[in-house]
Order: structure tokens, then C-alpha cells, then sequence
């Protein structure tokens, strides 16, 4: 892969399957290279090999796809987060010498991010640990998560979904300091508010907000929901009430 992008090259692959491997260049090119699997062994040997390039430089190689110039990225992302997309076109460019969509250099960021932060299905599977953790550090905080399990019928196919497996829904948290400060000195009135979350799995950030006696905004709880519906706004507000009214007493 790093031969074909830095040089250039647009190699292909003819034959590529579990006893043979052949790659070659664009059509009337001498570059050649032809592995055969070794016999009960996990290896390939290389038989036959032709390094000859009789063609010029390709400026739209297919060996430079979205996955690799997002591991090349990698520390790009580290740096600016919300890099430019015609950034990482001069990026490449610079670096390969190869002209590049928008729409690849798009998926390039994805990939970059997905590999910077973790895919989102695995961030998911670590909100368990992350809700225990704060049951840990702050006993007093109410840390509730709402799950869905998809059945045969509920448009599972449609939504490429799988049966059986729990999919995150809702989740609430007001912190145990939030709770005590707005009771203490916070004025008696609570803003609410929702907002949309434009990433990937997409949502609504639900929050209630106080007023400090310095006149400074005080978060006393938030909830990550579906949507913004009459269901996730009662379901928020009565455990943000069930939460004020235990601490009064």
C-alpha cells in the first residue's frame, strides 16, 4: 500500500484470494508481482516480481482510499479536531502528491476521528462503566441510563439493527454537588432547554439550568434522549423533581 500511494502507482489487485495474489499496474505497464500460499503454513512466497514501471506518476491513485489517508492522519486530527477539509486536501496532496475529492477527504476526517476516539459503537458499550464511575466518585448523584431491545417486527432489517441487543435510548445524571448547591443558595427558578447533537448517532441534549447569587449560570442536571418529544421532556422533568424533593426533605 505505502509503495503504490508514495510512488504513485496504480496498482490493482487481479487475483486476490486465499492460495494466490497477483497485483498489477494500469493496462501495458511491466510492474508485476505474483505470491502463491506456502503449504501448511501461514505465509506467502513471492515468485514472481517485475518492478519496471513504464507509465507516469497517477495523480487519482485507487490504493489511496479513505481508511488510509485517515491512519495518516491520525495526528492531524490530534491536533485541530474540526480540521478543514481542504486542509487535509494539501495534506495529501503535500504529502502523496495526489489530488483528492472533498467527499473522500470527508470520510478521511471520519476515519481519522474513529480511529483518534474509538468507533462509536465502542464508546457506547463503555457508558456502563462510565455511569459506575460516577456512582463511585459522587454517591449522592442520580445516574440513570434507559436501554431499547429491538424485536423481530420493529424494523429491525430496515434500520440495520440486531435482535436481542440492548441499543442505548435515554440518560440522566444530576451530580450530587449540583443538587446540594442549587438548594442552597441558588434562585428558585430552573431554565430549561434542549439542543441538537449533530454527530454521528445524532440525539437531543436536554438541560435544566440555575441562576447563582452572582448572577452565574449553574447546571443542575442533563439528559442525552432520542428526540426532543412530550415522552423524553416528562420523563427528564419528573426525575429532575423526584431529585429536588428528596434533597429538601
Amino acid at each position: 500500500m505505502d509503495y503504490a500511494v508514495h510512488g504513485g502507482w496504480g496498482i490493482r489487485f487481479v487475483k486476490n484470494d486465499l492460495q494466490r495474489i497477483r497485483a498489477v499496474c494500469q493496462e501495458g505497464c511491466k510492474f508485476v508481482a505474483y505470491l502463491t500460499k506456502v503449504p501448511r503454513e501461514r505465509s506467502y512466497q513471492l515468485r514472481t516480481l517485475t518492478l519496471e514501471h513504464t507509465y507516469s506518476r497517477s495523480y487519482k491513485n485507487p490504493r489511496c482510499t479513505s481508511s488510509y489517508i485517515g491512519k495518516k492522519l491520525m495526528k492531524n486530527v490530534k491536533k485541530q479536531l474540526n480540521i478543514k477539509l481542504k486542509d487535509i486536501q494539501k495534506v495529501v496532496y503535500d504529502k502523496f502528491t495526489l489530488n483528492i475529492s472533498v467527499g473522500k477527504a470527508s470520510k478521511a476526517r471520519a476515519k481519522a476521528r474513529e480511529y483518534v476516539d474509538g468507533a462509536y459503537t465502542q464508546q457506547y458499550n463503555q457508558l456502563w462503566e462510565y455511569c459506575e464511575e460516577l456512582r463511585r466518585a459522587s454517591p449522592g448523584s442520580t445516574i440513570l441510563m434507559k436501554v431499547h431491545t429491538f424485536h423481530d417486527g420493529d424494523l429491525v432489517a430496515e434500520m440495520d439493527l440486531v435482535c436481542g441487543v440492548p441499543y442505548f435510548e435515554r440518560r440522566y445524571i444530576c451530580l450530587e454537588g449540583c443538587k446540594k448547591g442549587f438548594l442552597a443558595g441558588c434562585r428558585p427558578f430552573i431554565g430549561l432547554d434542549a439542543c441538537h447533537l449533530k454527530n454521528k448517532s445524532m440525539g437531543q441534549l436536554i438541560t435544566a439550568i440555575c441562576r447563582d447569587p452572582n448572577e452565574e449560570y449553574f447546571p443542575l442536571a442533563y439528559s442525552v434522549v432520542e428526540a426532543e418529544t412530550k415522552d423524553s421532556w416528562t420523563w427528564f422533568i419528573n426525575l429532575l423533581l423526584v431529585d429536588i424533593d428528596q434533597n429538601r426533605r
